[in-house]
């Protein structure tokens, strides 16, 4: 069994429901719309249903974003602001109860960007539970498809989203509970804040450095096993991670894809000759919630009829 800090953890909507956040309040609602084209292994259409999703921005947020004639940008944010400089994507499907979307006291009061990323047919439930999140809505093609389409639409979302100058995101699972970090490789893990483990990252030194030769950097996931020696190598990295927009440039996640999206896309980027780094001095633990992907995951197949059973009685017919 494992301890958890609740004061350093993220919480579900139990938690979140009598804080003042969740009083419901004005909303900006702002259409995004992608340009058609040819996007890795999508194909975008001329179709608004394919291309055209919707930001809810309520009035608690206004500040992180700004608005002009060129669209909706986030806020540039420069270092050193007590505020973390990736924003958040989390995507989220039939968990508007059960995710782990509040992030407050898991960010030990700093502010954050987070855009939790859901289906047109869940978001007034979603909105219902969480009023005080901002949310981007996908487009409606989106509907019959996995999460491997909401990490391609955010991937194109953060790309109008994020300052040039600061061409970093992360996404984040909304089944991830806390995390926990080591200053050294031989050391045990103790439970850290998300803020911890995530503005390490966006130190001066390393986010004018290293952060710009990285196109993604994941973190270890405990599973049973015992983790890595070393403080970080080249690995397939899943459930949270910060992307490098500039450095991933026409990599795409397949939006087609309903499971292993992740490891789909960490392939194909690693043979782009991108560096996918998997960090073990930063940990995280997830909880299995059930539908999201899990609903995907094929199970012992079917007891099927034999056919020759379903023949015989046509045989035993024949003259």
């Amino acid at each position: 069994m494992v301890e958890v800090d609740m004061r350093t953890s993220a919480h579900s909507y139990s938690h979140w429901r009598n804080i003042p956040d969740m009083v419901l309040q004005e909303c900006d609602i702002t259409l995004i719309t992608f340009e058609p084209g040819v996007y890795g292994p999508n194909t975008l259409g001329s179709s608004l249903d394919d291309r055209q999703g919707t930001l809810y921005i309520p009035a608690s947020k206004r500040g992180l974003f700004e608005v002009s004639g060129d669209g909706v940008r986030l806020r540039r944010l420069e270092l050193d602001t007590g505020f973390l400089r990736f924003p958040i994507f989390q995507p989220s499907s039939a968990r508007a109860e059960k995710g782990y979307l509040d992030l407050s006291t898991a960010m030990e009061g700093h502010g954050y960007a987070q855009i939790c990323v859901v289906k047109p047919s869940q978001v007034k439930l979603y909105r219902k539970c969480w009023p005080g999140l901002v949310f981007f809505v996908l487009p409606v093609a989106a509907e019959e498809r996995g999460v491997g389409a909401a990490r391609f639409y955010i991937q194109l979302l953060a790309k109008q989203l994020c300052p040039a100058s600061f061409p970093f995101y992360a996404m984040v699972d909304d089944s991830v509970l806390m995390w926990e970090s080591k200053a050294d490789p031989d050391e045990n893990y103790v439970q850290t804040s998300w803020w911890a483990a995530l503005s390490h990252f966006q130190s001066p030194t390393f986010a004018e450095g290293e952060l710009r030769d990285i196109a993604i950097i994941g973190f270890y996931k405990h599973n049973g096993f015992q983790a890595s020696k070393r403080s970080h190598r080249q690995a397939h990295v899943t459930s949270a991670a910060i992307f490098n927009a500039d450095l991933l440039g026409g990599l795409y996640f397949d939006r087609d894809v309903f499971v292993w999206e992740d490891l789909d896309f960490n392939e194909r980027a690693s043979t782009a000759g991108c560096v996918v780094c998997k960090c073990y001095t930063h940990a995280l633990f997830k909880i299995n919630l059930g539908g999201g992907c899990f609903d995907y995951v094929l199970g012992p197949p079917a007891a099927a009829a034999a056919p020759a059973a379903a023949a015989a009685p046509a045989a035993a017919a024949a003259p």
